[in-house]
């Protein structure tokens, strides 16, 4: 940010030019001799201090530039006019900041994201919806998003089974709530059930802080945090995993801003990274999650604070309605437990069994709906949906457009495709597509574009695409067991620009 840039609030704006008063005609700057631009004058005609001498020529000039009395008291009276208004300007400017701020998650660029490994993605903070200036749209269980595009060739990181894997993540000025470690297969990354049943491992989110001590550590894994403090731990990885590639599922939710108690505002919060298991001992048959409550520097025995007990309930940022306290996650609460995880679920095709053991209580899901209508399906949720602009032979993303007016001509540049992706998360089955009524395209895999998906899990340019006329789009949405959500736009019109 330059240094005569002002930032109030998260807005940037730079300061009024400075008003010249009085500036003598060109026409007599040119009969005398002087440039429009002199160093040893300001821009209101000030004298400076100067180690020049005055000649004749210069003297003439200063003269000629001089402004009359009358002009220079006006110029006092103006200038002490403007300095009073900025004043009071800014004071208002800060009042409303600070009421503001009071009631809004910090605006941080990131609240939380995993450092070591390192992510499969480029984004920091994979969640939906933010505060002003910082809306994201990255529904989870990972990042792998229309704005979290992967990281290519990804890091992948070698453990035994069995093994200890060393894990940090940022803290970013933020406390409290639960977080959750899952491993699933690499082809169920995005599989928000997969994610659910194969976790394996709860914890309060705020424990094993550490100091960044060295360059690398304050970069890596405390840019953000005033404090230059992050978070470390040591997951031991269950033994029912056979070798293969897998991706380790990072889950926060329940956050507090710190030192605001446990009124918060903060969502959900995803991130994952690429684990090859290679060896190690003997396999198990099943393995039973636990919930670690131990280093929680503020709540009761067994408890973590947090705003709310599961993943769902603060699915979209900011979120103001629930005032937490200490709690455990909602799957252990009650005496309850998720059911164990079995080997057999790491073979392909990785089919997983029905079961409600992982269900929230009903006390915490009570603000739902009843706790006897709630299914697994309820993991299937549609945001919404993102238009990217693409390059028509390589299909690169050239612009992501999350938030569209789809009531109003949508103009697209010259030159350029399109496509249409949906915004879900969960425990998605299939994507249909329909335009104008009959099936434009069905499709099973992420990021669920209308123009379909290539080899290597990228977007395709909707070669159908309607430009100059209006249609009617549709999206359905249907979950493992048969949970469809509907969304329907009836005029969508591209025009090109």
């Amino acid at each position: 940010m330059a240094a005569d840039t002002l930032d109030v609030g998260g807005l940037c704006s730079r300061p009024p030019p400075r008003l010249s008063l009085w500036q003598p005609p060109r026409s007599r700057e040119a009969a005398s001799g002087c440039g429009a631009v002199r160093p040893d004058t300001t821009p209101l005609g000030r004298r400076t201090r100067s180690s020049h001498v005055a000649t004749p020529a210069t003297a003439g000039c200063m003269a000629a530039s001089s402004p009359p009395p009358s002009l220079r008291q006006r110029r006092r009276r103006l200038l002490a006019t403007v300095a009073s208004s900025t004043a009071a300007a800014a004071a208002t400017a800060g009042l409303v900041f600070v009421a503001l701020s009071a009631l809004a998650p910090t605006p941080s660029i990131a609240h939380t994201f995993l450092t070591v490994p390192q992510s499969m993605s480029h984004i920091e903070g994979c969640r939906i919806g933010g505060s002003p200036g910082y809306v994201v749209s990255c529904p989870g269980p990972c990042p792998a998003h229309t704005k979290a595009m992967l990281r290519d060739p990804p890091t992948t990181t070698t453990i035994r089974r069995g093994g200890v894997l060393n894990l940090r993540y940022s803290r970013n000025n933020h406390e409290g709530g639960f977080a959750r470690y899952s491993l699933v297969p690499a082809d169920r990354a995005m599989d928000g059930h997969f994610h659910t049943r194969a976790a394996f491992l709860y914890t309060c989110w705020d424990t094993g802080a550490f100091k960044c001590r060295n360059p690398r550590e304050r970069w890596r894994d405390c840019k953000y945090d005033d404090d230059q403090v992050a978070y470390k731990r040591r997951l031991r990885i269950p033994r029912v995993y056979p070798d293969g590639l897998y991706v380790l599922g990072f889950a926060w939710w329940g956050g507090l801003d710190k030192g605001k108690g446990f009124n918060a505002a903060l969502g959900d919060y995803y991130d994952c990274s690429y684990v090859r298991i290679q060896g190690g001992p003997r396999m198990q048959r099943f393995h039973q999650p636990t919930f670690d409550a131990s280093g929680e520097p503020g709540g009761k025995p067994g408890t973590c604070r947090s705003s709310v007990s599961m993943l769902g309930m603060c699915w979209r940022e900011p979120c103001f309605q629930h005032h937490g306290g200490n709690m455990k996650p909602a799957v252990f609460s009650g005496g309850r437990r998720p059911d164990p995880i079995a080997a057999w679920w790491m073979n392909p095709p990785h089919i997983l069994p029905r079961s409600l053991s992982e269900l929230p209580d009903p006390a915490a899901a009570s603000h739902l709906r009843p706790f006897a209508a709630i299914t697994p399906d309820e993991a299937a949720r549609l945001y919404g949906i993102t238009l990217l602009e693409m390059h028509p032979v390589t299909g690169a993303v050239l612009a992501r457009r999350a938030h569209v007016n789809w009531r109003v001509p949508v103009r697209v540049r010259r030159g350029r495709a399109v496509t249409i992706v949906a915004d879900v998360g969960g425990d998605v089955r299939w994507v249909r597509w329909f335009v104008n009524g009959p099936l434009e395209r069905r499709t099973g895999s992420w990021p669920y574009a209308i123009g379909g998906v290539g080899p290597r899990a990228q977007p395709v340019p909707w070669k159908a695409a309607i430009w100059g006329r209006p249609f009617s789009l549709k999206v359905r949405v249907t979950g493992m067991r048969g949970l469809t959500i509907v969304r329907q736009w009836r005029r969508v019109r591209f025009v090109r620009w």
